[in-house]
C-alpha cells in the first residue's frame, strides 16, 4: 500500500467515525502523518486489516489503534511472549505477540487502552486480543487478555503458553504531532 491510499483511506475513515475524536483537527492529523517517520508501521498494520484509526491525542502524540472489528486473522494463534514460545515444546507456535509487535515498531495495547476502544464501539465480541501484562503478573506464568461481550469489555487472565486461534493482538502506533 502506498502512503497517499493510506492517508485517502485514513481519511474517509476519520470523517465516517468522526466521534472517536471530535476535537481532533482533520487537516493537522493528516500533516502529522504526512511526515511522521513510522508511517511505515500504520501502512502495515492497514493492509493487515487492522482498519488503524485515531482513537487519542495529546500536547505531543496522536495515538492510532487497530479499530477493527476482531483482532486481526493474520495476527492470532500466537503465544505470549519469548518466555511462552520457548517453554512450548509440543505444538510449537508460530510466533509470539511480543516478538511481533516489536518486529512491527508498535506497542501491544494496555488494559486501559483496550478499556478505551471498547467505549468507542463494539470490538472483540467473537476473538480475544492479548495486552500487555506486567512483569510481576507475567512471573507467574500468565498473562492478560481482553475481550468485549454484551457492550462491556472484559479482561481476564491465561498461560501465557497458549495460543488458542480466536486470540490475537491489536497494535498502538503513536505519531509526533510536532
Amino acid at each position: 500500500m502506498e502512503k497517499d491510499e493510506f492517508l485517502r483511506i485514513w481519511e474517509k475513515r476519520f470523517l465516517s467515525g468522526y466521534m472517536k475524536h471530535p476535537e481532533a483537527d482533520l487537516h493537522d492529523v493528516l500533516d502529522c502523518l504526512r511526515k511522521a517517520e513510522n508511517i511505515n508501521v500504520l501502512l502495515y498494520l492497514e493492509e493487515a486489516g487492522g482498519e488503524v484509526d485515531l482513537v487519542s491525542f495529546d500536547d505531543d502524540y496522536y495515538y492510532f489503534f487497530d479499530c477493527c472489528k476482531e483482532s486481526p486473522l493474520s495476527r492470532r494463534g500466537l503465544v505470549y511472549d519469548e518466555a511462552a514460545y520457548h517453554a512450548r515444546k509440543d505444538n510449537p507456535p508460530r510466533n509470539s505477540v511480543e516478538r511481533r509487535a516489536k518486529g512491527l515498531s508498535a506497542h501491544i495495547l494496555r488494559e486501559e487502552d483496550f478499556r478505551l476502544l471498547c467505549s468507542l464501539g463494539e470490538f472483540d465480541t467473537k476473538s480475544t486480543d492479548w495486552l500487555k501484562t506486567d512483569e510481576g503478573f507475567r512471573a507467574h506464568g500468565d498473562a492478560i487478555f481482553g475481550g468485549e461481550h454484551n457492550g462491556r469489555a472484559f479482561v481476564y487472565y491465561s498461560s501465557a503458553e497458549t495460543a488458542p486461534l480466536n486470540r490475537g493482538f491489536r497494535c498502538k502506533v503513536k505519531v509526533a504531532r510536532k
